[in-house]
């Protein structure tokens, strides 16, 4: 009996946790400090954020996706690096053909490290349709520890939990895409 008590207890502690981190990720009042808070954020209505601090604007939604009714609908599709360089070079959205791959220093730019699973403002970035995939494409190659760049390694980050690494350029994972407001955010 006392085994069944634990894990209830657990799995309840578990369960509120969890709410509670959904609901806290880019809340105001929430008591977290969120280095991506929705007010940093311009929201165009069309699909489309400004990040005031970086004068960057996003896709709100992975290719592949629509975005209708404030939320992204559809499922996201994966890329290898060529086709979403490819795929960016001739996009068109919001009435702009300027989008382009984000590098490894602006797609971080938008990781809310104080969530979890997805540690992304999901007020912001909807997450349907993503599934399990929360791997996103850069267009940095990855500079490792010794100082090398391998240019077949791209650097990818996880918006599962924020974590960033190396991805070979023929992997397929997800794209999101941006375009410059301002000077280049380096």
């Amino acid at each position: 009996m006392k085994t069944n008590t634990c894990l209830w207890y657990c799995a309840l502690m578990l369960a509120c946790f969890s709410q509670q981190t959904i609901a806290a990720c880019g809340a105001p009042g929430d008591g977290f400090v969120s280095p991506t808070p929705t007010a940093d954020f311009i929201d165009h209505q069309d699909g489309t954020v400004t990040h005031r601090n970086t004068g960057l604007m996003w896709q709100k939604c992975a290719l592949g996706q629509t975005y209708t009714d404030g939320s992204c609908n559809g499922e996201a599709t994966t890329y290898t690096l060529s086709t979403a360089l490819d795929l960016a070079a001739n996009y068109t959205a919001a009435g702009y053909s300027d989008w382009r791959l984000p590098n490894a220093k602006e797609l971080y730019s938008i990781v809310d490290d104080s969530c979890a699973n997805p540690a992304l403002n999901t007020a912001i970035f909807p997450v349907t349709g993503l599934g399990n995939a929360m791997v996103f494409f850069s267009s940095t190659p990855h500079d490792y520890a010794d100082r090398t760049a391998n240019l077949e390694d791209f650097t990818m980050i996880d918006f599962k939990d924020g974590s960033y690494g190396p991805g070979a350029y023929t992997s397929k994972v997800l794209v999101r895409l941006v375009r410059d407001l301002k000077p280049a955010f380096h």
